[in-house]
C-alpha cells in the first residue's frame, strides 16, 4: 500500500490497516488517532509529530521509525519491534510497551507518564534526559 493509499483510506474512514506494508512511509505531522495497524511492517517510517491517540501497533515491525515530537497516547506495542526506533522529545501516557524488542531505541528527551515497558528489551536504549512519570521498567 502506498502512503496516498493509505492517506486516502484513513481519510474516509477507515482505521484497521492490519498486516499492510507502509515500509518507508512519510506520515509526519498526521493525526492517526485511532490506527490500528497491528502486524504492521513501518519499518523506516517516518512518523515524526504525529499524533497517535488510541493507536494499535501490536506485533508491527517498527524498526527505525522516527516518532520524534510525536505525542502517543493510550496506544499498546505489545510484542512490536521497536529497535532502532526514535521517540525523541515524544510524549508518551499511557502506553504498552511490554514484550517490545526496544534495543538501541533513542527515548531522549521524551516525557513518559504511566508507561508498562515490562519485559520490554531495553539493550542499549539511549534514556538520557528522558522524564519518567508512573513507569513500570
Amino acid at each position: 500500500m502506498t502512503t496516498e493509499e493509505f492517506l486516502n483510506a484513513y481519510n474516509s474512514g477507515v482505521r484497521d490497516f492490519s498486516c499492510v506494508d507502509l515500509h518507508s512511509a512519510d506520515l509526519h505531522g498526521r493525526d492517526l488517532s485511532g490506527v490500528c495497524f497491528y502486524s504492521v511492517c513501518l519499518e523506516n517510517a517516518n512518523l515524526r509529530g504525529a499524533k497517535l491517540a488510541n493507536a494499535d501497533f501490536r506485533n508491527a515491525n517498527l524498526v527505525d521509525v522516527d516518532f520524534s515530537n510525536a505525542k502517543i497516547e493510550d496506544a499498546n506495542f505489545y510484542e512490536a519491534d521497536l529497535n532502532g526506533a526514535y521517540f525523541v522529545y515524544a510524549e508518551l501516557s499511557k502506553v504498552v510497551f511490554s514484550c517490545a524488542g526496544m534495543s538501541d531505541v533513542n527515548l531522549r528527551w521524551s516525557k513518559m507518564f504511566d508507561l508498562d515497558f515490562s519485559n520490554a528489551d531495553l539493550t542499549g536504549a539511549d534514556l538520557r534526559w528522558a522524564k519518567f512519570y508512573d513507569t513500570d521498567m
